[in-house]
């Protein structure tokens, strides 16, 4: 088997320094290509998508190419006869084969797939290896040749180590493009929620954070000056020490407790969801009306107000406290994996919750549990 001299192996590797650092899965069918056709010097390369089994196909070609590429069509059309893409969409395996291997020239020049398609550019020879395979589709990178140029065992042996690479490449790209859908719409829905968060290091300093933080921050705490750790003095002061209380012995006798900051009409809340092995620490931030229950009625602001007559007689058919507080955050608005979040409560032990309310309430939704809380004084329009 041939061997890749070093100088080849040096190019691949300064090419691999800048691949390595791709997060845009738009820009990577063309950079791929384009090291493909740097690294085999070659008419052009290509990054060949095939879709849902055949059905669909899209190419992304190196750039400079100087031949009159044609329309796709007729190499999806005669697919079935590209013998090099066939075993490699049979083996999926890390083979690297040229249309030599399987075919004499005399027996391609008579294919339909030679004569509609490769014949209009003079595409004499193909090496292909493939960087990834699922039920979805798979990724076929081509490497062309035009007249009388031919691929040798050593290109072979090159394009063999470039594919585990690209392999790699493709795979962390893709998993970056998840990431951030999963980020974008995950912040998007915490704004909606009127939820911000702050992603922190294991020591608490600040990494990243959302829009909404940014703004509750900014509203809360607009002349504090702002520690090492990115995070207003009263955050990081507090935050220091529900790390420490994380980080003693003493622990069951230290419970975390949120931070709550009171405005004109409104309180800022801080919550610390603790940091693990494999996930971060973070900073839940919410605005919140200043409603809070009590046993006696409900504090709106400083202003006491006491509930409806017979509204909760304390007897066992009336809502207990708690269920006062989900009740008065479903009439906010607030959906059951918000209100779990504001009361520090597990979802399913809020759906509970629910219904027992319903059960007291004697309704059947959560519709009509609101129009009683209205009714009930628990929520004003």
């Amino acid at each position: 088997m041939a061997t890749v001299p070093g100088r080849r192996l040096e190019a691949l590797s300064k090419q691999l320094l800048r691949l390595y650092a791709l997060e845009d899965a738009t820009a990577l069918p063309t950079a791929l290509a384009n090291a493909a056709n740097l690294l085999i010097p070659s008419a052009n390369a290509s990054y060949n998508q095939i879709l849902n089994q055949q059905a669909g196909l899209s190419v992304s070609r190196s750039r400079g190419v100087k031949i009159p590429w044609v329309e796709d069509s007729p190499l999806l059309r005669n697919l079935h006869e590209h013998t090099v893409i066939q075993q490699l969409l049979k083996k999926r395996d890390g083979s690297v084969w040229k249309f030599g291997d399987f075919m004499t020239q005399r027996e391609f020049h008579q294919t339909a797939l030679y004569n509609e398609y490769y014949r209009r550019t003079n595409t004499q020879a193909q090496l292909c290896f493939g960087v990834h395979y699922s039920k979805e589709g798979s990724v076929i990178v081509a490497i062309n040749h035009v007249g009388k140029d031919h691929f040798s065992e050593e290109d072979r042996a090159l394009a063999k180590v470039m594919r585990s690479h690209f392999a790699l490449i493709h795979r962390n790209v893709a998993r970056m493009a998840n990431l951030k859908t999963i980020a974008e719409g995950l912040g998007t829905a915490m704004d909606a929620a009127r939820l911000g968060c702050v992603l922190l290091d294991n020591d608490g300093r600040r990494l990243h954070a959302s829009v909404q933080s940014e703004l509750l921050l900014q509203r809360y705490f607009p002349a504090e000056p702002h520690m090492a750790t990115g995070l207003p003095e009263t955050i990081h002061t507090w935050l220091q020490q529900q790390l420490a209380w994380l980080a003693s012995p003493d622990l069951a006798a230290h419970p975390l407790k949120p931070l709550s900051v009171e405005g004109a009409d409104a309180r800022v809340v801080v919550r610390l969801r603790a940091g693990g092995e494999a996930i971060l620490p973070m900073l839940f931030i919410e605005e919140e009306p200043l409603i809070a229950t009590v046993q006696e009625g409900i504090v709106l602001g400083q202003t006491l107000i006491p509930p409806r007559p017979n509204a909760f007689d304390g007897s066992p058919a009336g809502l207990s406290p708690r269920e006062v507080e989900v009740l008065t955050w479903l009439a906010q608005g607030k959906s059951n994996p918000e209100i779990a979040i504001i009361l520090a409560l597990s979802t399913r032990t809020v759906h509970k919750h629910m219904e027992h309310i319903f059960q007291k309430l004697g309704v059947e939704n959560r519709t009509t549990a609101i129009l009683r809380a209205f009714e009930l004084g628990l929520a004003k329009l």
